[in-house]
């Protein structure tokens, strides 16, 4: 999620210097299937990551609009993959929320 945030310059110095290094099978190591990927996670304003750290672990996660320090921030739900699969819709509906509240406090 953070990445997806990142501007186009920013993003290009990460992903460009070095190699993708996979943590498990799931883990993206090809730079345009990893920039497909993003561009994704940007379109539907949250990121789901299935098995990318560890096997049947997963997180939602929803970046927060850049703060007076021009920091991205992300809230996200972490726990089985099963379970963040069989609660998707609510638990994206909830983080859209608080992303909302936290960007007007």
């Amino acid at each position: 999620m953070l990445l997806a945030a990142l501007p186009p310059e920013q993003l290009d110095a990460i992903i460009l210097d070095g190699e993708l290094v996979a943590l498990t099978p799931e883990t993206i190591t090809d730079k345009r299937t990893l920039r497909l990927h993003l561009d994704e996670v940007r379109a539907q304003g949250y990121a789901f990551s299935r098995h990318a750290i560890q096997p049947g672990v997963g997180i939602i996660g929803a970046a927060l609009p850049k703060g007076p320090f021009g920091r991205v921030f992300a809230v996200g739900v972490a726990g089985y993959v099963a379970d963040l699969e069989a609660k998707e819709d609510q638990i994206v509906s909830e983080l859209r929320t608080m992303v909302r509240w936290l960007a007007d406090s």
